[in-house]
């Protein structure tokens, strides 16, 4: 589950979930019978760092969503570098700002994020990253990389389950249980039904929609 759960971490610069602009996410080719093995898919996929297969046992919002928030971990590990002058963080930033580059976010686009003063200008300006990046996953793997150069074994599955799931109609929600130190870590996990199989849809993260609107702060 930290896989996901760091993923999570990073998914909170915006409120609600973003869909790219121009052609929609495709949609996965394994269908999911249940919510406990989308689930089992997706800790397993992370854990062997499988970003394709990941983003499959998304929902096509949650897919864009994940994508633009990460491009925006890029720049906010850029302006932290800048603030406290870290020279490890400085390496990946600078990394980060040629990851970028490579998979298509333009500077101008950054710029109009940067510049939002509003949660919702911040929405608009960052539903044109997931566009951006076409290869997803491939995107997502190379985060992962950088990342883990600051944080080693960061996204190691540490081992996790699924409990308490509750059904109603085409949407659920469970508890993703895992242990840390002794203790138990419990974090809700929402499902919905799609085509037939069972998706997951990442949380939203309204308690920092705040961060989303002022992302010069850091250089505070």
């Amino acid at each position: 589950m930290r896989a996901f759960k760091a993923f999570t971490l990073l998914f909170v610069a915006l409120a609600v979930p973003v869909r790219g602009q121009g052609e929609p996410s495709p949609e996965p080719a394994t269908r999911y019978a249940s919510p406990k093995a989308v689930f089992n898919a997706m800790n397993k996929a992370g854990k062997k760092r499988d970003f394709k297969t990941f983003l499959e046992c998304l929902t096509p919002e949650s897919r864009d969503f994940v994508v633009a928030n990460l491009v925006g971990t890029g720049r906010f590990l850029r302006n932290r570098a800048n603030l406290n002058g870290d020279a490890k963080m400085k390496d990946v930033a600078a990394e980060f700002d040629k990851t970028l580059a490579k998979h298509g976010v333009t500077k101008e686009a950054l710029a109009k994020w940067e510049a939002a003063k509003k949660p919702e200008e911040a929405v608009k300006a960052m539903q044109a990253f997931a566009a951006l990046v076409k290869d997803k996953a491939a995107f997502m793997r190379e985060v992962a990389t950088l990342l883990d150069k600051m944080e080693p074994g960061k996204f190691a599955d540490l081992g996790s389950e699924l409990k308490d799931v509750r059904v109603t109609g085409t949407k659920a929600r469970g508890e993703a249980v895992e242990k840390v130190n002794g203790k138990e870590i419990k974090q809700p996990i929402d499902f919905v039904k799609v085509g037939g199989g069972w998706l997951v849809v990442v949380p939203d993260a309204k308690a920092m929609a705040a961060k989303a609107a002022a992302p010069k702060a850091e250089k505070k």
